[in-house]
Formats: structure tokens, C-alpha cells, sequence
């Protein structure tokens, strides 16, 4: 993700994380690939974007559905 979304490491290593808690919270592979593919897609639209609120706050509620599968506060 590092290197085709041009995320940065700590952004990574952030959705890794979560996305370990949400496997060990019973979710399974394909769950999580689908929401960390969301979370890509609208990372990528919203660097393509930078000044679009709304394309902002859509990436944040991707991050919050991948965090709530993990139940990660």
C-alpha cells in the first residue's frame, strides 16, 4: 500500500493493525480485504482531490468501519 497509494508507513502500519484486530474479532479475510479496498479507493480519490471535504470525511468512514470491526475505540 506504501508504494502503489503512496500511503506513508505509519498509515500502514495503522490499517495493518487494525486489520489484525478485526480478524481476531471473528471477521474474516475477504471482510477485511473489501473494507481495507474501500479504504484505498477513497484514500486515492481523496489525494486526487485534496481540497474536497466530502471526499475527506468519506475516507474517514471507511477508516471508522474497519475500526469497528476490529472494536477498536
Amino acid at each position: 500500500m506504501a508504494v502503489q497509494d503512496k500511503l506513508g508507513r505509519t498509515d500502514c502500519v495503522y490499517l495493518a493493525n487494525l486489520a489484525i484486530a478485526a480478524v481476531r474479532a471473528g471477521y474474516t479475510t475477504r471482510e477485511v480485504e473489501v473494507a481495507l479496498r474501500k479504504i484505498r479507493m477513497a484514500a486515492k480519490s481523496s489525494m486526487k482531490n485534496p481540497d474536497d471535504e466530502a471526499l475527506y470525511c468519506a475516507l474517514g468512514n471507511t477508516v471508522d468501519i474497519l475500526r469497528r470491526m476490529g472494536g477498536v475505540a
